[in-house]
């Protein structure tokens, strides 16, 4: 569930305040690597369907989402405190395609375990400015630009993301499917080579999107995707695809089904579940994590696919969402034919109580509580009960299984 991410950030132009870097050269220098041990694994937190790690930036000690979709960014609140010197801004592009204007600062160490990155461009954004980021992220993102430089091993089952220099120093594991991973410059984001049929096409690794395949529409509308969607799995529905920089987007037709026949490198993966989305590119998801180790393995331009032994419980699909839209919790998204449709209740209904659970919103720690508990404790499939605000009176509304 994509609850508030900042994947997919592109770089769009970067003006320069400053005269002795420029935004330009701080983005095309090498990040220099220093590390004090030939492999360094660093123990990570689950949750809201996301990596969480510790990281020390310049020298003080912080908590950051993983994410492979975005550059490296730090809190507005982190950049006051370390005193970071801005040298210009950009204007890029948010997952949803939404304009975002950032700072640009360069930090001069960000250490992650034994590995120490030196000379670090960064954007500053000011998560307090969501309606849920201040709630989910503390300290920032730590993405793409520092993975060029070496080999990253992301497991689930043991929550640990190893680094080395390269892939020869990792432990060995099974084989599994793998593709070319291209590396197209600043922010470096992780691309590889999928297919489906005769549908040949390129998709982003992106950790902080916590689905398994998110699938661009132009490619799902072809043939070959047509016919490999598992009969009795298509759904459709409505709401907003999730909170990103430039805040929520708009309400929008949604489309999940499972989906047969994705390959790797003529290698077949299990069915995967998979959205649709509008905009490039096609995502491969952290809910892979559930079946796979995953390599990155940059020097040898490979990504690797490394089954697990058991495969860990994927997270179950809900039949509607409630998160915080303008300071209130809102029913964010909707699926025809469950429970939820057939009671009556609809994209932007004001959410007041689940099951008698009054949904709080003051003061802010009962706010982020909130938040927080919808996001990741809330099965929607289990809720009987929710009362909600529309045309000025308060409703309850009955879910049941009877249609």
């Amino acid at each position: 569930m994509q609850l508030c991410t900042l994947s997919a950030i592109t770089v769009i132009a970067a003006a320069s305040l400053v005269q002795d870097v420029t935004p330009q050269e701080a983005f095309q220098r090498d990040i220099r690597i220093e590390r004090h041990a030939e492999m360094s694994e660093i123990a990570f937190d689950w949750r809201l369907d996301k990596i969480f790690i510790a990281a020390e930036v310049n020298g003080q000690s912080g908590d950051f989402i993983f994410d492979t979709g975005s550059p490296t960014i730090v809190s507005r609140t982190l950049a006051d405190r370390l005193d970071l010197r801005i040298i210009g801004q950009n204007t890029g592009r948010d997952a949803h395609g939404a304009d975002v204007v950032m700072d640009i600062g360069v930090i001069d160490t960000i250490r992650l375990g034994d590995v120490v990155f030196h000379d670090v461009p960064v954007m500053v954004f000011d998560f307090d400015a969501l309606d849920q980021g201040g709630c989910f992220i503390e300290d920032g993102v730590i993405g793409a630009e520092l993975l060029s430089g070496g080999a990253w091993r992301i497991d689930l089952s043991r929550q640990t993301l190893t680094l080395a220099a390269n892939a020869e120093a990792l432990p060995a594991l099974p084989a599994g499917p793998e593709s070319a991973l291209h590396d197209f410059g600043y922010p470096h984001l992780p691309i590889l080579d999928y297919a489906i049929g005769e549908m040949r096409d390129k998709a982003l690794f992106d950790t902080g999107f916590g689905g398994e395949l998110a699938l661009f529409e132009r490619a799902a509308e072809t043939q070959d995707v047509q016919h490999r969607i598992v009969p009795g799995t298509l759904e459709i529905g409505q709401g907003r695809a999730g909170e990103s920089a430039g805040g929520w987007s708009a309400p929008e037709p949604l489309t999940r089904a499972r989906l047969e026949g994705v390959s790797l490198d003529g290698h077949t993966l299990p069915r995967l579940s998979a959205n649709l989305r509008p905009l490039a590119p096609t995502l491969f998801g952290a809910g892979l994590l559930n079946t796979y180790v995953i390599t990155l393995d940059y020097p040898r331009g490979r990504i690797r696919f490394s089954p697990l032994a058991e495969p860990l419980p994927a997270h179950p699909k809900q039949d509607f969402s409630i998160a915080l839209v303008d300071d209130h919790p809102e029913l964010v998204r909707l699926y025809d034919n469950t429970p939820a449709s057939h009671a009556g209740l609809e994209v932007g209904d004001a959410v007041l109580s689940v099951d008698g659970r009054r949904l709080e919103t003051e003061p802010q720690q009962a706010r982020c509580e909130t938040a927080l508990w919808l996001a990741d404790t809330l099965d929607a499939q289990s809720v009987q009960t929710l009362t909600i605000w529309r045309d000025g009176e308060a409703r309850t509304i009955t879910l049941t299984d009877d249609h």
